[in-house]
Protein backbone atom coordinates (compact mmCIF):
# COMPACT_ATOMS: atom_id res chain seq x y z
CA UNK A 1 0.00 0.00 0.00
CA UNK A 2 1.38 3.49 -0.91
CA UNK A 3 1.49 5.82 1.74
CA UNK A 4 0.52 9.18 1.88
CA UNK A 5 2.24 12.06 2.11
CA UNK A 6 1.65 15.80 2.77
CA UNK A 7 2.71 17.93 -0.15
CA UNK A 8 4.76 19.97 2.26
CA UNK A 9 6.85 16.52 2.86
CA UNK A 10 6.92 15.38 -0.73
CA UNK A 11 8.15 19.10 -1.60
CA UNK A 12 11.10 17.91 0.89
CA UNK A 13 11.24 14.55 -0.21
CA UNK A 14 11.52 16.08 -4.33
CA UNK A 15 14.03 18.77 -2.83
CA UNK A 16 16.36 15.86 -1.60
CA UNK A 17 15.95 13.79 -4.58
CA UNK A 18 17.22 16.10 -6.46
CA UNK A 19 20.07 17.47 -4.08
CA UNK A 20 21.44 13.62 -4.60
CA UNK A 21 20.89 13.83 -8.42
CA UNK A 22 22.49 16.91 -8.64
CA UNK A 23 25.75 16.46 -6.11
CA UNK A 24 26.26 13.03 -6.84
CA UNK A 25 27.59 11.11 -3.94
CA UNK A 26 27.66 14.19 -1.21
CA UNK A 27 26.28 14.53 2.53
CA UNK A 28 22.88 15.98 3.14
CA UNK A 29 22.74 19.96 4.71
CA UNK A 30 21.43 19.44 8.31
CA UNK A 31 18.15 18.86 8.74
CA UNK A 32 17.11 21.85 9.71
CA UNK A 33 18.97 23.33 6.97
CA UNK A 34 16.70 21.37 4.41
CA UNK A 35 13.78 23.20 6.27
CA UNK A 36 14.70 26.73 5.82
CA UNK A 37 15.85 25.97 2.49
CA UNK A 38 12.29 24.36 1.57
CA UNK A 39 10.58 26.50 3.94
CA UNK A 40 8.75 23.93 6.20
CA UNK A 41 8.53 23.14 9.42
CA UNK A 42 11.61 21.20 11.33
CA UNK A 43 8.72 18.70 11.65
CA UNK A 44 7.92 18.37 8.21
CA UNK A 45 12.08 18.18 7.31
CA UNK A 46 12.24 14.90 10.12
CA UNK A 47 9.37 13.33 8.51
CA UNK A 48 10.84 13.67 4.79
CA UNK A 49 14.27 12.38 6.29
CA UNK A 50 13.10 9.27 7.72
CA UNK A 51 10.66 9.15 4.82
CA UNK A 52 13.44 8.15 2.86
CA UNK A 53 15.75 6.09 5.37
CA UNK A 54 13.02 3.89 5.39
CA UNK A 55 13.02 3.96 1.54
CA UNK A 56 16.75 3.19 1.66
CA UNK A 57 17.40 6.14 -0.39
CA UNK A 58 19.69 7.71 2.40
CA UNK A 59 21.72 6.12 5.39
CA UNK A 60 22.42 7.92 8.82
CA UNK A 61 25.02 7.46 11.00
CA UNK A 62 24.72 8.89 14.62
CA UNK A 63 26.27 12.11 15.15
CA UNK A 64 27.78 12.44 11.81
CA UNK A 65 24.36 13.22 9.54
CA UNK A 66 22.52 11.44 6.21
CA UNK A 67 24.29 10.65 3.30
CA UNK A 68 23.70 8.51 -0.17
CA UNK A 69 24.16 5.07 -0.13
CA UNK A 70 27.11 5.29 -2.17
CA UNK A 71 29.06 8.16 0.51
CA UNK A 72 28.81 6.21 3.73
CA UNK A 73 31.71 7.50 6.01
CA UNK A 74 33.19 5.45 9.12
CA UNK A 75 32.20 6.14 12.00
CA UNK A 76 34.90 5.21 15.00
CA UNK A 77 38.25 5.89 14.91
CA UNK A 78 39.78 3.50 15.92
CA UNK A 79 42.88 5.08 17.46
CA UNK A 80 39.88 6.10 20.29
CA UNK A 81 38.04 3.78 22.36
CA UNK A 82 34.45 3.49 22.34
CA UNK A 83 34.01 5.04 25.75
CA UNK A 84 36.20 8.18 24.92
CA UNK A 85 34.54 8.29 21.43
CA UNK A 86 30.62 8.31 23.38
CA UNK A 87 32.00 10.79 25.81
CA UNK A 88 33.32 13.33 23.11
CA UNK A 89 29.85 12.71 21.57
CA UNK A 90 28.21 13.89 24.52
CA UNK A 91 29.76 16.43 25.16
CA UNK A 92 28.89 17.41 21.19
CA UNK A 93 25.18 17.25 21.49
CA UNK A 94 25.14 19.36 25.39
CA UNK A 95 27.10 21.99 23.58
CA UNK A 96 25.16 22.10 20.39
CA UNK A 97 21.72 21.72 22.33
CA UNK A 98 23.41 24.74 24.83
CA UNK A 99 24.02 27.08 21.75
CA UNK A 100 20.77 26.57 20.14
CA UNK A 101 19.22 27.75 23.68
CA UNK A 102 21.60 30.96 23.94
CA UNK A 103 21.25 31.92 20.61
CA UNK A 104 17.39 32.23 20.30
CA UNK A 105 16.35 28.66 18.47
CA UNK A 106 14.05 27.34 20.93
CA UNK A 107 11.24 29.72 22.39
CA UNK A 108 11.83 30.99 26.19
CA UNK A 109 9.29 28.69 28.18
CA UNK A 110 7.66 27.17 25.68
CA UNK A 111 8.45 23.07 25.50
CA UNK A 112 11.50 21.74 23.30
CA UNK A 113 10.75 19.62 20.16
CA UNK A 114 10.10 15.99 20.90
CA UNK A 115 12.68 13.43 21.49
CA UNK A 116 11.95 11.35 18.28
CA UNK A 117 12.60 15.22 16.37
CA UNK A 118 15.27 15.88 18.33
CA UNK A 119 17.24 12.92 17.35
CA UNK A 120 16.91 13.79 13.84
CA UNK A 121 17.93 17.45 14.20
CA UNK A 122 21.21 16.74 16.30
CA UNK A 123 22.01 12.84 14.32
CA UNK A 124 22.23 10.86 17.37
CA UNK A 125 20.44 8.13 19.45
CA UNK A 126 17.54 8.82 21.56
CA UNK A 127 19.41 7.64 24.16
CA UNK A 128 22.10 10.32 23.37
CA UNK A 129 19.53 13.21 23.73
CA UNK A 130 17.43 11.85 26.68
CA UNK A 131 20.99 12.25 28.81
CA UNK A 132 22.25 15.26 27.13
CA UNK A 133 18.49 16.99 28.33
CA UNK A 134 19.07 15.38 31.85
CA UNK A 135 22.07 16.87 31.83
CA UNK A 136 21.35 20.58 31.21
CA UNK A 137 18.18 19.55 33.90
CA UNK A 138 21.20 19.08 36.18
CA UNK A 139 22.76 22.43 34.99
CA UNK A 140 19.71 24.48 35.59
CA UNK A 141 19.19 25.26 32.05
CA UNK A 142 16.29 22.98 31.53
CA UNK A 143 13.10 21.79 33.45
CA UNK A 144 11.15 18.64 32.91
CA UNK A 145 7.41 18.83 33.21
CA UNK A 146 5.91 15.27 32.69
CA UNK A 147 7.53 13.87 29.11
CA UNK A 148 8.35 17.63 28.28
CA UNK A 149 11.60 19.93 28.69
CA UNK A 150 11.44 23.37 28.76
CA UNK A 151 14.11 26.06 28.68
CA UNK A 152 13.22 27.94 31.57
CA UNK A 153 14.48 32.02 31.36
CA UNK A 154 13.79 35.27 32.53
CA UNK A 155 14.27 36.20 29.26
CA UNK A 156 11.74 36.92 27.00
CA UNK A 157 11.48 35.55 23.13
CA UNK A 158 12.65 38.03 20.93
CA UNK A 159 9.85 39.15 18.30
CA UNK A 160 10.63 39.82 15.07
CA UNK A 161 10.20 43.14 13.19
CA UNK A 162 9.97 43.86 9.49
CA UNK A 163 10.62 47.72 8.43
CA UNK A 164 8.36 48.79 5.71
CA UNK A 165 10.09 51.58 3.69
CA UNK A 166 7.20 54.04 2.23
CA UNK A 167 6.55 57.81 0.81
CA UNK A 168 5.59 60.18 3.85
CA UNK A 169 6.16 63.59 3.82
CA UNK A 170 7.48 63.16 8.13
CA UNK A 171 7.09 60.37 10.54
CA UNK A 172 4.03 58.23 10.41
CA UNK A 173 2.87 59.99 7.70
CA UNK A 174 2.51 56.78 4.89
CA UNK A 175 0.99 58.48 1.17
CA UNK A 176 -2.11 56.39 0.43
CA UNK A 177 -3.77 57.41 -2.61
CA UNK A 178 -5.23 54.50 -3.70
CA UNK A 179 -7.71 51.30 -3.37
CA UNK A 180 -5.18 48.96 -4.08
CA UNK A 181 -2.77 50.58 -1.45
CA UNK A 182 -5.50 50.20 1.09
CA UNK A 183 -5.61 47.13 0.71
CA UNK A 184 -1.95 46.08 0.43
CA UNK A 185 -1.63 47.48 4.06
CA UNK A 186 -4.81 45.98 5.19
CA UNK A 187 -3.44 42.25 4.13
CA UNK A 188 0.14 43.05 5.42
CA UNK A 189 -0.97 43.36 8.78
CA UNK A 190 -2.94 40.12 8.61
CA UNK A 191 0.01 38.82 6.86
CA UNK A 192 2.19 39.82 9.65
CA UNK A 193 0.28 38.53 12.30
CA UNK A 194 -0.39 34.91 11.08
CA UNK A 195 3.54 34.86 10.96
CA UNK A 196 3.34 36.53 14.32
CA UNK A 197 5.83 39.44 12.98
CA UNK A 198 5.62 43.08 13.66
CA UNK A 199 5.69 45.60 11.54
CA UNK A 200 7.17 49.20 12.03
CA UNK A 201 6.88 51.73 9.18
CA UNK A 202 9.76 53.99 8.00
CA UNK A 203 8.75 56.91 5.48
CA UNK A 204 11.03 58.14 3.11
CA UNK A 205 10.53 61.53 1.43
CA UNK A 206 12.46 62.07 -1.84
CA UNK A 207 11.32 65.24 -2.92
CA UNK A 208 13.29 67.59 -0.34
CA UNK A 209 16.40 68.63 -1.46
CA UNK A 210 17.94 65.66 0.43
CA UNK A 211 16.34 62.42 0.28
CA UNK A 212 15.27 62.05 4.26
CA UNK A 213 14.43 58.12 6.27
CA UNK A 214 12.50 59.65 9.08
CA UNK A 215 13.60 57.13 11.45
CA UNK A 216 12.25 56.84 15.26
CA UNK A 217 14.73 59.66 16.98
CA UNK A 218 16.38 60.74 14.06
CA UNK A 219 18.46 57.36 13.95
CA UNK A 220 21.39 56.55 11.41
CA UNK A 221 18.89 53.97 8.43
CA UNK A 222 21.71 51.80 8.88
CA UNK A 223 22.48 51.76 12.86
CA UNK A 224 18.90 51.41 13.30
CA UNK A 225 17.66 48.45 10.75
CA UNK A 226 21.54 46.97 11.47
CA UNK A 227 19.74 45.88 14.93
CA UNK A 228 18.43 41.34 15.07
CA UNK A 229 15.13 42.70 15.46
CA UNK A 230 14.86 43.37 12.12
CA UNK A 231 14.37 40.30 9.49
CA UNK A 232 13.67 42.27 6.67
CA UNK A 233 12.38 45.10 5.03
CA UNK A 234 9.01 45.59 2.87
CA UNK A 235 10.00 48.73 0.11
CA UNK A 236 6.35 49.86 -1.38
CA UNK A 237 7.42 52.33 -4.53
CA UNK A 238 4.29 54.04 -4.77
CA UNK A 239 4.59 57.89 -4.70
CA UNK A 240 8.89 58.10 -4.52
CA UNK A 241 10.30 60.25 -6.92
CA UNK A 242 13.09 57.72 -7.62
CA UNK A 243 12.50 54.50 -6.11
CA UNK A 244 15.49 53.23 -7.93
CA UNK A 245 18.02 55.17 -5.72
CA UNK A 246 15.82 54.64 -2.62
CA UNK A 247 16.35 50.95 -3.15
CA UNK A 248 20.38 50.94 -3.83
CA UNK A 249 20.34 52.91 -0.64
CA UNK A 250 18.31 49.37 1.05
CA UNK A 251 20.82 47.33 -0.93
CA UNK A 252 23.82 48.52 1.32
CA UNK A 253 22.00 47.16 4.91
CA UNK A 254 22.47 43.89 3.70
CA UNK A 255 19.36 43.02 5.20
CA UNK A 256 16.14 40.36 2.81
CA UNK A 257 14.76 42.88 0.97
CA UNK A 258 10.72 42.50 -0.68
CA UNK A 259 10.21 45.17 -2.94
CA UNK A 260 6.77 45.48 -4.20
CA UNK A 261 6.71 46.69 -8.06
CA UNK A 262 5.31 49.55 -8.12
CA UNK A 263 6.38 51.66 -10.43
CA UNK A 264 8.30 51.93 -14.00
CA UNK A 265 11.47 53.39 -12.03
CA UNK A 266 11.70 50.38 -9.28
CA UNK A 267 10.50 47.82 -12.48
CA UNK A 268 14.35 48.90 -14.68
CA UNK A 269 16.04 47.68 -12.10
CA UNK A 270 14.78 44.00 -11.52
CA UNK A 271 17.65 43.28 -14.34
CA UNK A 272 20.54 44.63 -12.38
CA UNK A 273 19.16 43.40 -8.54
CA UNK A 274 17.46 40.24 -9.26
CA UNK A 275 20.77 38.20 -9.12
CA UNK A 276 21.27 39.41 -5.26
CA UNK A 277 20.45 36.75 -2.81
CA UNK A 278 19.03 39.18 -0.30
CA UNK A 279 16.56 40.98 -2.85
CA UNK A 280 13.37 39.38 -4.61
CA UNK A 281 11.13 41.54 -6.33
CA UNK A 282 7.23 40.82 -6.44
CA UNK A 283 5.32 42.04 -9.70
CA UNK A 284 1.79 41.34 -10.06
CA UNK A 285 0.82 44.10 -11.69
CA UNK A 286 3.42 45.42 -14.07
CA UNK A 287 3.38 41.58 -15.75
CA UNK A 288 1.91 40.18 -18.76
CA UNK A 289 -0.11 37.95 -16.49
CA UNK A 290 -2.75 39.53 -16.01
CA UNK A 291 -3.30 40.42 -19.79
CA UNK A 292 -2.95 36.91 -20.64
CA UNK A 293 -5.58 36.12 -17.94
CA UNK A 294 -8.09 38.25 -18.79
CA UNK A 295 -8.11 37.60 -22.44
CA UNK A 296 -8.18 34.09 -21.62
CA UNK A 297 -11.80 34.61 -19.83
CA UNK A 298 -13.20 36.55 -22.36
CA UNK A 299 -12.24 33.84 -25.06
CA UNK A 300 -13.60 31.19 -23.30
CA UNK A 301 -16.76 32.92 -23.21
CA UNK A 302 -16.31 33.22 -27.31
CA UNK A 303 -15.00 36.42 -27.70
CA UNK A 304 -12.80 37.30 -30.85
CA UNK A 305 -12.82 40.94 -31.44
CA UNK A 306 -11.42 42.76 -28.56
CA UNK A 307 -10.99 46.30 -28.01
CA UNK A 308 -8.22 47.27 -25.23
CA UNK A 309 -8.77 50.66 -23.83
CA UNK A 310 -6.28 52.93 -22.11
CA UNK A 311 -5.56 56.84 -21.42
CA UNK A 312 -2.24 55.91 -19.80
CA UNK A 313 -0.54 54.00 -22.09
CA UNK A 314 2.81 55.72 -21.60
CA UNK A 315 3.03 53.30 -18.33
CA UNK A 316 4.59 50.15 -18.41
CA UNK A 317 1.65 47.62 -17.11
CA UNK A 318 -0.58 49.59 -19.83
CA UNK A 319 2.57 48.47 -22.37
CA UNK A 320 2.48 44.78 -20.23
CA UNK A 321 -1.36 44.05 -19.96
CA UNK A 322 -2.00 44.83 -23.52
CA UNK A 323 0.88 42.75 -24.74
CA UNK A 324 -0.29 39.76 -22.48
CA UNK A 325 -3.47 39.72 -23.95
CA UNK A 326 -1.77 39.47 -27.47
CA UNK A 327 0.27 36.69 -25.98
CA UNK A 328 -3.01 34.92 -25.30
CA UNK A 329 -4.54 35.16 -29.14
CA UNK A 330 -1.49 34.20 -31.04
CA UNK A 331 -1.08 31.28 -28.56
CA UNK A 332 -4.45 29.60 -29.72
CA UNK A 333 -3.66 29.72 -33.01
CA UNK A 334 -7.11 31.12 -34.03
CA UNK A 335 -8.63 33.99 -36.11
CA UNK A 336 -8.89 37.11 -33.45
CA UNK A 337 -8.42 40.96 -33.91
CA UNK A 338 -7.52 43.36 -30.96
CA UNK A 339 -8.21 46.91 -31.20
CA UNK A 340 -6.15 48.96 -29.61
CA UNK A 341 -7.90 52.70 -28.28
CA UNK A 342 -4.71 53.88 -26.28
CA UNK A 343 -3.53 57.53 -25.14
CA UNK A 344 0.39 57.65 -24.77
CA UNK A 345 0.68 60.96 -23.09
CA UNK A 346 -0.03 59.87 -19.31
CA UNK A 347 1.72 56.75 -16.82
CA UNK A 348 -1.30 57.12 -14.25
CA UNK A 349 -4.54 58.86 -13.01
CA UNK A 350 -1.97 60.73 -10.48
CA UNK A 351 -0.76 62.68 -13.20
CA UNK A 352 -4.22 64.57 -13.38
CA UNK A 353 -4.48 64.59 -9.75
CA UNK A 354 -1.14 66.73 -9.92
CA UNK A 355 -3.06 68.67 -12.67
CA UNK A 356 -6.32 69.78 -9.89
CA UNK A 357 -3.78 69.84 -6.40
CA UNK A 358 -1.67 72.64 -8.76
CA UNK A 359 -4.30 74.60 -10.28
CA UNK A 360 -5.78 74.84 -6.81
CA UNK A 361 -9.36 73.95 -9.01
CA UNK A 362 -11.13 72.84 -5.96
CA UNK A 363 -10.96 76.36 -3.95
CA UNK A 364 -13.26 77.74 -6.56
CA UNK A 365 -16.05 75.52 -5.50
CA UNK A 366 -14.82 75.27 -1.77
CA UNK A 367 -14.06 77.08 1.31
CA UNK A 368 -11.69 75.37 4.05
CA UNK A 369 -12.67 78.37 6.32
CA UNK A 370 -15.82 78.55 5.50
CA UNK A 371 -16.45 74.90 6.22
CA UNK A 372 -14.92 75.32 9.54
CA UNK A 373 -17.15 77.99 10.48
CA UNK A 374 -19.93 75.69 9.64
CA UNK A 375 -18.30 72.33 11.68
CA UNK A 376 -18.10 71.35 15.11
CA UNK A 377 -14.38 71.86 15.61
CA UNK A 378 -14.58 67.97 16.33
CA UNK A 379 -14.48 67.59 13.19
CA UNK A 380 -12.52 70.49 11.68
CA UNK A 381 -9.68 67.20 10.92
CA UNK A 382 -12.66 65.37 8.86
CA UNK A 383 -12.16 68.48 6.29
CA UNK A 384 -9.28 66.99 4.54
CA UNK A 385 -11.85 64.13 3.37
CA UNK A 386 -13.93 66.25 1.68
CA UNK A 387 -11.05 67.97 -0.26
CA UNK A 388 -9.86 64.38 -1.27
CA UNK A 389 -13.42 63.40 -2.45
CA UNK A 390 -13.61 66.75 -4.61
CA UNK A 391 -10.19 66.63 -5.37
CA UNK A 392 -11.25 62.73 -7.28
CA UNK A 393 -14.19 64.03 -8.49
CA UNK A 394 -12.09 66.68 -10.66
CA UNK A 395 -9.17 64.37 -11.60
CA UNK A 396 -11.97 62.21 -12.91
CA UNK A 397 -13.52 64.94 -15.35
CA UNK A 398 -10.05 65.53 -16.34
CA UNK A 399 -9.67 61.60 -17.43
CA UNK A 400 -12.96 61.82 -18.94
CA UNK A 401 -12.57 64.58 -21.04
CA UNK A 402 -9.50 63.14 -22.30
CA UNK A 403 -10.24 59.73 -22.54
CA UNK A 404 -14.05 60.05 -23.79
CA UNK A 405 -12.36 60.06 -27.50
CA UNK A 406 -11.40 56.78 -27.37
CA UNK A 407 -14.75 55.38 -25.94
CA UNK A 408 -16.64 57.22 -28.96
CA UNK A 409 -14.11 55.23 -31.41
CA UNK A 410 -14.25 51.73 -29.63
CA UNK A 411 -18.10 52.31 -30.08
CA UNK A 412 -18.16 53.07 -33.62
CA UNK A 413 -16.11 50.12 -34.60
CA UNK A 414 -18.02 47.04 -35.68
CA UNK A 415 -17.84 43.78 -34.80
CA UNK A 416 -16.11 44.14 -31.47
CA UNK A 417 -18.06 42.03 -28.90
CA UNK A 418 -15.80 43.14 -25.77
CA UNK A 419 -13.88 45.98 -24.05
CA UNK A 420 -11.10 45.39 -21.97
CA UNK A 421 -10.17 48.40 -19.69
CA UNK A 422 -6.84 49.12 -17.91
CA UNK A 423 -8.32 49.97 -15.22
CA UNK A 424 -11.58 50.04 -12.87
CA UNK A 425 -10.98 53.31 -13.05
CA UNK A 426 -11.43 53.51 -16.68
CA UNK A 427 -14.10 50.69 -16.70
CA UNK A 428 -16.12 52.97 -14.57
CA UNK A 429 -16.26 56.14 -16.94
CA UNK A 430 -17.10 53.36 -19.64
CA UNK A 431 -20.14 52.82 -17.55
CA UNK A 432 -20.80 56.16 -17.19
CA UNK A 433 -20.25 56.88 -20.73
CA UNK A 434 -22.71 54.30 -21.87
CA UNK A 435 -25.34 55.47 -19.81
CA UNK A 436 -25.13 59.11 -20.43
CA UNK A 437 -25.58 57.62 -24.21
CA UNK A 438 -28.81 55.60 -23.31
CA UNK A 439 -26.89 52.76 -24.68
CA UNK A 440 -29.12 49.46 -23.28
CA UNK A 441 -27.21 47.14 -20.99
CA UNK A 442 -28.53 43.91 -22.93
CA UNK A 443 -26.59 45.28 -26.16
CA UNK A 444 -23.11 46.72 -24.53
CA UNK A 445 -19.44 44.38 -25.15
CA UNK A 446 -18.79 42.58 -22.92
CA UNK A 447 -16.37 44.95 -20.15
CA UNK A 448 -13.75 44.02 -17.95
CA UNK A 449 -10.66 45.36 -16.22
CA UNK A 450 -8.33 45.28 -13.55
CA UNK A 451 -7.93 46.16 -10.11
CA UNK A 452 -11.04 44.21 -8.79
CA UNK A 453 -11.82 47.36 -6.11
CA UNK A 454 -14.76 48.15 -4.44
CA UNK A 455 -16.29 50.82 -7.28
CA UNK A 456 -16.61 47.44 -9.90
CA UNK A 457 -18.18 45.09 -7.02
CA UNK A 458 -20.86 48.64 -6.68
CA UNK A 459 -21.19 48.56 -10.39
CA UNK A 460 -21.13 45.09 -11.40
CA UNK A 461 -17.87 45.18 -13.34
CA UNK A 462 -15.71 41.99 -14.37
CA UNK A 463 -12.17 42.51 -12.92
CA UNK A 464 -8.95 40.88 -12.51
CA UNK A 465 -7.50 40.48 -8.84
CA UNK A 466 -4.02 40.53 -8.32
CA UNK A 467 -3.85 38.18 -5.49
CA UNK A 468 -2.45 40.85 -3.16
CA UNK A 469 -2.72 39.00 0.14
CA UNK A 470 -0.74 36.07 -1.79
CA UNK A 471 1.75 38.61 -2.28
CA UNK A 472 1.92 40.06 0.67
CA UNK A 473 2.58 36.49 2.41
CA UNK A 474 5.57 35.50 0.06
CA UNK A 475 7.05 38.88 0.93
CA UNK A 476 7.15 38.08 4.62
CA UNK A 477 7.77 34.68 3.71
CA UNK A 478 11.49 35.76 1.84
CA UNK A 479 12.27 37.39 4.56
CA UNK A 480 11.91 35.16 7.18
CA UNK A 481 13.13 32.65 5.00
CA UNK A 482 15.22 34.13 2.38
CA UNK A 483 16.75 30.81 1.76
CA UNK A 484 13.67 29.01 0.99
CA UNK A 485 13.56 27.21 -2.23
CA UNK A 486 10.76 29.54 -3.03
CA UNK A 487 13.14 32.47 -3.94
CA UNK A 488 16.35 30.40 -4.87
CA UNK A 489 15.60 30.51 -8.29
CA UNK A 490 18.82 32.66 -10.62
CA UNK A 491 16.19 35.81 -11.40
CA UNK A 492 14.50 36.50 -8.29
CA UNK A 493 11.36 37.64 -9.43
CA UNK A 494 7.70 36.41 -7.90
CA UNK A 495 4.77 36.47 -9.99
CA UNK A 496 1.77 35.05 -8.66
CA UNK A 497 -1.33 34.72 -10.98
CA UNK A 498 -4.66 36.24 -9.82
CA UNK A 499 -8.38 35.38 -10.71
CA UNK A 500 -10.75 37.21 -13.15
CA UNK A 501 -13.50 37.75 -10.91
CA UNK A 502 -16.80 37.54 -12.77
CA UNK A 503 -19.81 39.95 -12.45
CA UNK A 504 -22.90 40.99 -15.11
CA UNK A 505 -20.88 43.28 -17.64
CA UNK A 506 -19.28 39.85 -19.01
CA UNK A 507 -21.89 37.63 -18.21
CA UNK A 508 -22.86 36.74 -21.78
CA UNK A 509 -21.14 34.48 -24.39
CA UNK A 510 -20.87 34.71 -27.81
CA UNK A 511 -21.40 31.58 -29.77
CA UNK A 512 -18.07 30.64 -31.56
CA UNK A 513 -18.78 30.08 -35.43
Amino acid sequence: MTIKTSPATEKVVTYIRSFLDTKGAAQLPPVRKLAQLCGVSLVTANKAVAQLRNEGAIISRWGHGNFSPSHVPFTVNKERTEDECHESKFISIVNSIKKDLSSGHYPPNEPLPQIKHLVNIYGVSSPTIRNALNHLINENMLVRNGNKFLFKTTRSKLRLKIAIIAFGTNHNTVKIATEREQNFYRQLSIAAANHDVDLEIICYNDYLDTPVFFVPENQNLKSYLQSDVFCGIILSSYHMKNSAECLRHLSLLKKPISVWIQDHSVLALVSKYSNKENITFFDASYSTLPGFETAKSLYEKGHRSIAFISPFHASSWSKNRLQGIKSFFTSINEPFAIHEFVLDEYISDYSFMEKVIETGQLDKFLSAEKLKNTLNKALHNRIINFEIEGNTLLRDNLIYNYSSSLFEKALNQPGISAWIAVNDLTACMINDFWDFRNIAVKIRPALISFDNTFESLEKGISSYDFNTGGDVNNMILHLLYPNSALFSSKKRVIRIKGTVVQRKSSEHRIQST
